[in-house]
């Protein structure tokens, strides 16, 4: 029997421009219309592809990634510290932009997770000005805590069908 890392995550397996748009218009509602969800989600879903497609050989990598990038038992500096720099460092030892973006995707989801409002503000403030039924400060947190939620949800799918995907895999 091989292990989980033995097995390669196909090509297409995972469609950025679709999982978007079913994100989007899943979570879409009266106070968050599709446009304030569109621009954060395909920065979500292209950064989920960046760590598929250059770890895709190793799915268990993937899977740690997801993992370690959604765990709330890292205060905010501690990830920076033991996983993102980690990674950089070893992007710009071997000079490789692939482990830089995936680096930067990492941390995009991490920002994300971990309600990170200066960062949610500075970049998606037109987003922010279109929800619904709220004001100011309390609009940011509702936001913030949307993006955190669909962030979790969604590397635990995707972290399932690499799981799916590898047990198929084993038996046949």
């Amino acid at each position: 029997m091989k292990e989980i890392s033995e097995y390669v995550i196909p090509i297409g397996f995972y469609n950025p421009k679709k999982w978007c748009d079913n994100i989007v218009k899943h979570y879409a509602n009266d106070d968050f219309p599709e446009e304030s969800l569109q621009y954060p989600i395909e920065a979500l879903t292209a950064s989920f592809a960046n760590i598929i497609n250059v770890y895709g050989n190793c799915p268990k990598d993937v899977k740690i990634f997801l993992s370690q990038a959604t765990n709330p038992l890292f205060a905010p500096e501690e990830y920076v510290t033991q996983i993102y720099s980690v990674i950089k460092e070893k992007a710009t030892q071997k000079k490789d932009a692939y482990i830089d973006a995936v680096a930067e995707s990492l941390y995009y989801i991490r920002l994300l997770f971990e309600q990170d409002k200066e960062y949610v503000c500075d970049h998606f403030t037109q987003e922010i000005n279109i929800i619904n039924n709220c004001e100011g400060d309390e609009c940011i947190e509702k936001f913030t805590a949307m993006l955190s939620n669909i962030t979790k949800v969604h590397a635990n799918q995707v972290s399932k069908l690499i799981s799916k995907y590898c047990k198929d895999e084993l038996l046949q």
